[in-house]
């Protein structure tokens, strides 16, 4: 039988809890330490006071507490004990982690690379990225979706297509822009709280940032962030030995497809509060998009004057769409008049399946309240294969 590590849990909180749920079977708790409590045993186990764990034999100290500025000074203080810092383990900065998907980081080239010659495009955000499957359409299709991407980023990373894989394009026939919904010419995401994780999966950096120098929300260039973020990525690494699958995959986005909606998450529903996406209008970002989607729309009738141009809406949960709907049914009037006065000038096709309760109204297709899980993604695509026009 492989040696378990001795590992020592540091507070005895709530977060203690979370640790413990965590952990996994090559752990053993050998003990419990906090700077308050002063009883010989803590939940059947030894509890040490913080000078006597340079005494103790031990692989880990694992700090529970979850406030950063708190499990920074705990940490400082078990080092002044002469304590190798290798052998404490900061928990939350590792469950603290935004989600990463390592396939991810380098998408856009991986992606591209599996095709000689391309039929159709999809561009768009994480729904179009989870929601469509191509293997369900006809012909050769690469899915280029990432998530929390905006109009500006389709716009660019179809210049890059086109730049560095003009061959691969020139007969592209058909192309797919998922919408989202309808605030999505109201959405930059170079101004929201997602900035940086966005930046981290796509590869664009401090040289393609867009309105990112009037971000609020961060002060730091992007690729100081993204260095940051490689940092605590290698510290998860570093210490994933610890612990379970529930920590170590929930970043993969693969693992995370399989899942199903629980009860739990169909509770949060009522917690949801709008964003400040959709409950204010920036009209200098509405108009900006505008102008953005007509760009891309002339680069892809650049590329193939005949493109048969797709805009979908992909539902969410329906009890996810019930809430917002009252709000949403304010941005469907400024979404479809934008979209009518493309029309205008150019031949687009909405396809929105927003009420499509054949697929919203089954929570086995969805992996959270937003998001088509691998089964979801196969019957959406059933539907939307439908509504294409193949040559």
């Amino acid at each position: 039988m492989d040696r378990k590590f001795r590992c020592i849990i540091y507070g005895l909180g709530s977060g203690r809890l979370v640790v413990e749920k965590c952990l996994n079977r090559k752990v053993e708790i050998v003990a419990y330490s906090d700077s308050y409590y002063d009883k010989e045993l803590f939940n059947g186990k030894k509890f040490l006071k913080p000078n006597e764990l340079k005494d103790f034999q031990f692989d880990y100290i694992i700090i529970s507490i979850g406030e950063k500025k708190i499990y920074e000074e705990i940490y400082e203080k078990i080092k002044s004990f002469g304590i190798n810092e290798e052998k404490i383990v900061k928990f939350f900065y590792i469950y603290s982690m935004e989600g990463y998907d390592e396939e991810n980081i380098k998408y856009r080239e991986n992606i591209i690379n599996q095709f000689n010659h391309i039929d159709g495009l999809i561009l768009g955000l994480s729904h179009g990225r989870d929601g469509i499957d191509i293997d369900g359409l006809k012909g050769k299709w690469c899915n280029l979706a990432i998530g929390s991407q905006d109009l500006y980023y389709n716009f660019n990373q179809l210049k890059h297509i086109r730049d560095d894989y003009p061959s691969k394009i020139e007969h592209l026939k058909y192309v797919i822009i998922d919408m989202y919904t309808y605030t999505y010419f109201n959405y930059d995401v170079s101004l929201t709280h997602g900035a940086i994780n966005y930046y981290f999966h796509s590869g664009f950096g401090d040289d393609e940032s867009h309105n990112y120098k009037f971000n609020k929300f961060f002060h730091k260039s992007v690729e100081d962030y993204i260095t940051e973020i490689y940092c605590q990525i290698n510290y998860c690494k570093k210490y994933s030995q610890l612990f379970n699958d529930f920590i170590n995959m929930r970043f993969k986005l693969s693992y995370i497809r399989k899942n199903k909606l629980s009860l739990l998450d169909i509770n949060e529903i009522k917690k949801y509060k709008y964003s400040n996406i959709e409950r204010n209008i920036y009209k200098q970002t509405i108009k900006e998009n505008i102008e953005i989607f007509e760009d891309i729309i002339k680069l892809l009738l650049d590329i193939n004057k005949d493109v048969k141009i797709y805009l979908i809406l992909i539902p969410q949960y329906i009890e996810k769409e019930k809430k917002i709907k009252e709000i949403e049914q304010k941005w469907k009037v400024e979404f479809y008049n934008i979209i009518d006065n493309i029309k205008t000038m150019y031949k687009v096709k909405v396809l929105d399946f927003k009420n499509c309760e054949s697929i919203s109204s089954n929570k086995d297709f969805y992996y959270n309240n937003g998001h088509l899980n691998f089964d979801g993604s196969k019957e959406f695509t059933k539907i939307l294969d439908s509504y294409i026009q193949y040559d």
